[in-house]
């Protein structure tokens, strides 16, 4: 294309000045008998070397574009765009009428496959045309072959027509990018493709179950259905092609749960179908669209619960036997036998482990057996029950007791009766003064004393520059118990600081005491003299050989402060804990959980009362009445995030009996009482409340996963992709894993599986909709595992009218690389592009013929026309002689 620019346009003024003053002298200076033919000629001559040198002037110039725009328009014509087609035929006609000079525009359809709709240069046609299949959209590879088609030496543009959703979720940015490197520049315009106001639709968003079931347990199925309006549907849930259940549902605006029963009665594995359809019985249509209106899913009914009971007590074993008579239960028995399952091969293989009374540190493998049993119930959601004595109070300095204890929903205590002696060391200085250190010091103080009991002897010594004694060695019996609270109170801040005083003065008077243990905890911010630092940590170490463990609270300022050096010390030497607290309610919780736990008396006999605390959990719903008394306990505290079903009462104080907690994917439940002996006897009567409590233990805690190999299936679909991963906790480089895939046409895919240390994995092609039926095949040494798993595909997305469309992927798509338009009016320029120009001024050429013309005008003005015929004849006379 051509364009004719000026230098300067303004200089043509003068020509139309000078135009006007000709056209005024010859007018007025021209009489009726001279308007002839030189006169009229000569007018003519000078009106257009006037227009020339004008031109010249205005620097007039010829500028031609010899560089080709090529433009590939990408029409997003999937399913989610199909009432949008003539709106797209109206953004590609504004768009060609708004090309750059010299440019050829062509159409590319796309859904999940691509064609040219209209090649470059030539007429455009309706999106309406295209023959390509809607059913999913897929830019990435549309891009792909777009920026394919270009020629060279030519300007590429695309200009995306699309809502911005990828079904496979791939990301263009990456690819805009890398085709900005090869100059493809992508501009885009956003097509609203979201559900209309006035458009009705129903449909199911999602399908909650359990894909594997209990035989005769009651298994819930929640139907979610959407809807845009106010509107009534009848749902069916068939089973292997046969209707099992319908009804009728008014739907609300939104999101709507719908819950039928599944069948449980028999064995197997069995296919559902829930479908949704309009309920025609009022004439009223609330669903324009009938996709998505079908889910498939598969369901395993498994048979009896498996459950693996450790016991160190033949009499444990009966009375279990005796409450757990049912059917539904296929327990395997070791009692008094060591030699216990611990392979995870062979833990997964059962849904619960209840211990009952044993010291799982004195089992055989007892490290691989707590190891594995953690990882059998965190990540294989296996269910863990421990009843009665479980020794972890015993084994403070026993690695496997802590693991295991790690596991449980409560801490245990030290199980001794023996005298104790408890020594707080308090930080009384100025410094400790500040930011309410002092109050904070004196509460935590109080805090630990309102946990002794009448087993502990306290002694409280308070530093400065010199040492008070606070509260000398006395038995915590209630009165002495507020005595001892009230000196603390009454403490006031004096000058100074050290911190060896209050610890040499402890071991004076400590030392030489014959108590069967002695605590000592230091509160303090750390502000010692330098000199005294040393000395500090000689005395903690002194203190540590007296056996008297030096426990530190750091009254940091923020719980951002970095930790003091010279307590931490102190607290290594002394053989104790280091614990950091930054306020009032850190200090708190510091008290009532971990200092709490090595404080409280652990196993108590008497007559003790019960009582339900959370009447709503399903171990007791349904039950009334109030439990039996119980003689003998243990007593243990809640953890943070655990809840205590049961209590029981020591006087006006409580401890959880029953207790439960969610443990990564698994459940463990603690009773803090043994079911044999004389502690729970009154529970075991037929009739009672305590035995419909038991007897409810094992099914509460039954899992919600159903995992018998050492490996979990996890399927994370994408797009028509799937992406299978196995976490094989356990797994080394030798194991194998055989994967097949039978696709609902019945045709078989194997797959190797790659390995990363921990997990399988591999992509599956997923991209039809029904069952797919997934074998796998694990092998390691002598043990080898077959599990199937089925997908069932029926949900696509391309049909979803609830999709959520916005702009903004489409601006995360260009980048930085270009436009995007959200009104469908976008103009395509080059400005900045490497264009060719081929440039002609016309100064030259227009004075040449201004040359010309005033010769012209000249002989016009001298020459009569009678003259130019004699100089013909005269010439002509000349020949003929």
């Amino acid at each position: 294309m051509s364009n004719i620019s000026f230098d300067n346009p303004y200089l043509l003024i003068i020509g139309l000045v000078l135009l006007v003053l000709l056209f005024i002298s010859f007018f007025v200076s021209i009489k009726k008998e001279s308007f002839n033919f030189h006169n009229v000629g000569s007018l003519v001559l000078h009106a257009v070397i006037i227009v020339l040198v004008s031109l010249c002037l205005a620097g007039m110039k010829l500028e031609r574009v010899v560089t080709e725009t090529n433009v590939y328009v990408m029409a997003d014509v999937s399913y989610s765009s199909i009432d949008n087609y003539e709106k797209i035929d109206e953004y590609i006609e504004d768009l060609k009428d708004n090309l750059p000079r010299n440019s050829k525009l062509g159409v590319v359809a796309f859904g999940k496959d691509h064609e040219i709709l209209v090649e470059l240069g030539f007429d455009l046609v309706s999106v309406k045309n295209t023959k390509v299949d809607t059913s999913e959209t897929n830019i990435f590879d549309a891009l792909n072959f777009t920026a394919s088609l270009f020629n060279d030496n030519v300007i590429k543009r695309i200009v995306l027509i699309t809502d911005g959703y990828d079904t496979n979720n791939q990301v263009i940015s990456g690819l805009a990018d890398d085709l900005e490197s090869k100059e493809i520049f992508i501009d885009a315009i956003y097509l609203d493709n979201n559900l209309k106001p006035d458009d009705k639709e129903i449909q199911i968003s999602d399908v909650r179950f359990d894909d594997k079931a209990y035989v005769d347990s009651e298994s819930l199925v929640d139907i979610v259905i959407e809807s845009n309006t106010a509107s009534k549907a009848v749902v069916r849930l068939y089973k292997d092609d046969l209707l099992f259940s319908e009804t009728v549902e008014a739907l609300n605006e939104g999101m709507n749960t719908v819950t039928m029963k599944t069948d449980t009665e028999s064995e197997g594995s069995f296919t559902y179908k829930a479908e949704l359809s309009d309920y025609t019985e009022d004439n009223e249509v609330y669903d324009n669209s009938k996709y998505n209106n079908n889910y498939l899913f598969t369901q395993e009914v498994l048979g009896n619960v498996k459950v693996l009971f450790i016991s160190e007590e033949e009499t444990d074993k009966e009375e279990f036997d005796s409450i757990y008579d049912s059917f539904e239960y296929d327990v395997t028995y070791y009692v008094g036998n060591k030699d216990v399952p611990y392979l995870l091969e062979e833990l997964c293989t059962f849904d619960e482990i209840v211990i009952s009374n044993t010291d799982v540190s004195k089992l055989n493998n007892a490290d691989a057996f707590v190891s594995n049993l953690e990882i059998a119930v965190s990540e294989f959601g296996k269910s863990l029950v421990t009843l009665g004595n479980t020794y972890i109070q015993n084994g403070e300095d026993n690695e496997i007791l802590i693991e295991f204890g790690s596991i449980l929903p409560v801490k245990f205590d030290n199980n001794d009766n023996n005298r104790k002696l408890y020594t707080l060391i308090l930080d009384i200085s100025k410094s400790m003064n500040q930011i309410s250190h002092f109050i904070m010091a004196k509460e935590s103080a109080c805090a630990i004393i309102d946990m002794l009991d009448e087993n502990y002897d306290l002694l409280v010594v308070a530093f400065y520059a010199d040492v008070e004694i606070v509260f000398n060695i006395d038995k915590m019996t209630p009165t002495n118990k507020e005595l001892a609270k009230k000196e603390i109170m009454n403490l006031e801040a004096k000058q100074a600081t050290s911190i060896s005083a209050g610890l040499s003065r402890t071991l004076s008077l400590v030392e030489k005491l014959n108590y069967y243990k002695k605590e000592a905890i230091l509160i303090s911010d750390g502000r010692a003299y330098s000199l005294d630092e040393d000395k500090s940590t000689e005395t903690a170490t002194k203190l540590a050989e007296a056996n008297v463990h030096v426990s530190v609270i750091y009254t940091a300022n923020t719980e951002s402060d970095s930790e003091n050096s010279l307590l931490k010390a102190i607290a290594s030497n002394g053989n104790g804990n280091y614990y950091q607290v930054y306020d009032r309610e850190s200090a708190k919780n510091l008290i009532l959980t971990t200092i709490a736990d090595k404080i409280t008396e652990n196993h108590k006999y008497g007559d003790f009362s019960v009582s339900i605390v959370k009447t709503k959990d399903e171990l007791v719903d349904k039950i009334s009445g109030k439990p039996e008394n119980i003689s003998e306990f243990f007593t243990c505290i809640l953890k943070p995030t655990a809840s205590s079903i049961i209590d029981v009462y020591e006087k006006s104080t409580s401890y959880p009996l029953y207790s439960t907690w969610s443990y990564g994917n698994g459940f463990v439940s603690s009773l803090a009482s043994s079911i044999t002996g004389n502690a729970m006897q009154s529970w075991r009567n037929d009739d009672s409340v305590g035995h419909s409590i038991l007897s409810n233990v094992i099914d509460v805690n039954m899992p919600k996963l159903q995992v018998y190999s050492p490996f979990i299936f996890n399927l994370e679909q994408n797009g028509n992709k799937t992406d299978v991963i196995i976490n094989a906790p356990v797994a080394t480089d030798k194991a194998k894993m055989e994967l097949t895939v039978v696709d609902p046409n019945n045709n078989e895919a194997k797959y190797e599986m790659a390995f990363d240390s921990m997990n399988y994995f591999v992509t599956i092609d997923t991209s039809l909709n029904g069952k797919y039926v997934i074998n796998l095949k694990y092998s390691q040494g002598n043990i080898e595992f077959i599990e199937t798993k089925n997908l069932c595909i029926s949900y696509n997305k391309e049909y979803n009218e609830f999709q959520k469309y916005d702009p903004s992927n489409l601006y995360s798509m260009v980048n930085h690389n270009g436009k995007v338009s959200e009104d469908g009016k976008l103009s395509i320029n080059n400005d900045g592009m490497d264009l060719q120009l081929y440039t002609y001024e016309f100064m030259p050429l227009f004075m040449i013929i201004c040359v010309v013309l005033f010769i012209c005008d000249v002989i016009i003005r001298k020459l009569r026309w009678q003259d130019i015929v004699s100089l013909f004849k005269k010439n002509s006379k000349g020949m003929k002689r």
